[in-house]
C-alpha cells in the first residue's frame, strides 16, 4: 500500500515503478507457490507486474536496471503467455546495450538463449560474464550444466569442484556437484556434498530428496526415511 501511494505521489520516479513491480511479482511468485494458487491473484499481480516494469522504462529509457526487471517478470511467465519469451529476451537484450559490461544481464540472456536451444550463443554470453566477474556463480553454474547436457561430465565435474572452492557456501554449487557425483555412481562423495548443503540450509528440498536418492541406493533403508 505504501509503494503504491509513493508512486502515485511521484509518478515520474522511475525507481518506484522498479520496486513495485518487484513487490507485485514477489507476491505473484508467493502465490504460484501454494498448494491451491488462486490465478485471479497470480494473473493479476503478474498483469501489474508488466504494467509497472513498463512504466519505468518509460520514464527512464536509458536505466538498464529497468530493463532488466521486465525481462525477469517476462523470463517468469514465458511459459504461460504467448510472446512472453521473445519480450523477456528483447527486455535483456535492450539491457544490454545500456550495459554491457554486466555479469548479470549477460547470464540472463543466455539462460533464454538455453531456452531457444542457442547453446553456443549461451556459452559465449556465461563466458564473457564470467571474463567479467570470475567468482560470479550463477554464469558458473550455467556452463556446468551446459557441459553436462552435452555429455562433457568431466568438464563440468571439474568447473563445479572448482567453484565449491571459490564459494564454499554456495548451496547450489554443491548440490549440483553432488548430482554429478551421484551420477557417476560416485555415492560417498556425493553423500558428502549434499550433507554439505544441509549444512548451509537445512531445509534444501533438492539435497534432502538426493540424498535419500543416494541411501536407497546403497539400500541403507534406514537413512533413507
Amino acid at each position: 500500500v505504501k509503494l503504491e501511494k509513493a508512486v502515485r505521489l511521484a509518478p515520474s520516479r522511475a525507481t518506484y515503478h522498479i520496486v513495485l513491480a518487484r513487490e507485485y511479482f514477489q507476491r505473484f511468485i508467493a502465490e504460484a507457490a501454494k498448494p491451491a494458487p488462486d490465478l485471479q491473484v497470480a494473473t493479476g499481480m503478474v498483469a501489474l507486474a508488466v504494467e509497472e516494469s513498463k512504466k519505468s522504462i518509460e520514464k527512464s529509457p536509458n536505466w538498464a536496471v529497468a530493463y532488466e526487471m521486465a525481462g525477469v517478470v517476462y523470463r517468469e511467465i514465458q511459459g504461460t503467455a504467448q510472446g512472453a519469451l521473445e519480450w523477456a529476451m528483447k527486455s535483456f537484450e535492450d539491457a544490454l546495450k545500456l550495459e554491457p559490461k554486466n555479469p548479470v544481464v549477460l547470464t540472463e540472456l543466455g539462460k533464454l538463449r538455453l531456452l531457444t536451444q542457442e547453446n553456443e550463443k549461451a556459452r559465449e554470453l556465461f563466458n564473457k560474464a564470467i571474463a567479467l566477474k570470475q567468482d560470479y556463480i550463477d554464469a558458473q553454474l550455467q556452463i556446468a550444466f551446459l557441459d553436462d547436457k552435452e555429455g562433457k561430465a568431466q568438464e563440468a565435474q571439474g568447473r563445479l569442484e572448482n567453484l565449491v572452492r571459490l564459494s564454499p557456501f554456495s548451496v547450489e554449487a554443491h548440490f549440483q556437484l553432488g548430482r554429478v557425483y551421484y551420477n557417476a555412481k560416485d555415492y560417498d562423495k556425493a553423500v558428502e556434498q549434499f550433507q554439505t548443503a544441509l549444512t548451509i540450509f537445512p531445509n534444501h528440498s533438492n539435497s534432502l530428496y538426493s540424498l535419500g536418492l543416494v541411501y536407497d541406493r546403497k539400500g541403507d533403508k534406514q537413512k533413507r526415511g
